[in-house]
């Protein structure tokens, strides 16, 4: 992230905070939950999540992993486009790559709730946090090509987004 000057430290004006798709903490790890009761939290938490965008400055949202753009995709009844990049695919023990996979997309609205302007939605399909079999190089691939994208969408505005 760091081509677009945003930070999550406070070490100036361009800030940005990380958001969860549930507000709720759970006893269990997310993947062990049972799929209904995942849906459940989801479902729970959605409203909140919308007021929450619409009552802040956010515009854009980053998707950090596969299964947060699933549940994001269900959660914002949306379907965002994918692309593949191969500078973002990871290596396997047995010579085979697991492939690194972009997804874009605009929302202006959560369930009901609607917003008075577009958050422009990027993700991308390896769990960052995890870091699990995820290179240093895809690492800094990814976040160029996000910090790039906020960056040249920042310099084209007035305004100062706040991505997540």
């Amino acid at each position: 992230m760091a081509p677009s000057g945003y930070s999550y430290y406070p070490l100036g004006e361009r800030r940005m905070c990380h958001l969860d798709l549930v507000p709720f903490a759970t006893s269990e790890k997310w993947a062990y939950l049972p799929p209904a009761n995942r849906r459940a939290l989801v479902d729970q938490g959605r409203e909140a999540m919308a007021e929450l965008i619409r009552d802040s400055p956010l515009e854009f949202l980053i998707l950090n992993g596969r299964s947060v753009v699933t549940e994001f995709e269900t959660f914002a009844g949306v379907r965002l486009d994918a692309h593949l990049r191969d500078d973002w695919s990871l290596p396997r023990r047995d010579g085979s790559q697991v492939e690194g996979m972009l997804y874009t997309g605009q929302i202006d609205r959560l369930g009901s709730i609607e917003f008075e302007r577009s958050v422009q939605v990027i993700g991308y399909n390896h769990n960052l946090q995890s870091s699990f079999g995820v290179t240093s190089t895809a690492m800094r691939a990814i976040g160029e090509y996000v910090g790039d994208q906020i960056a040249s969408a920042t310099n084209s505005k007035a305004c100062r987004p706040t991505p997540v």
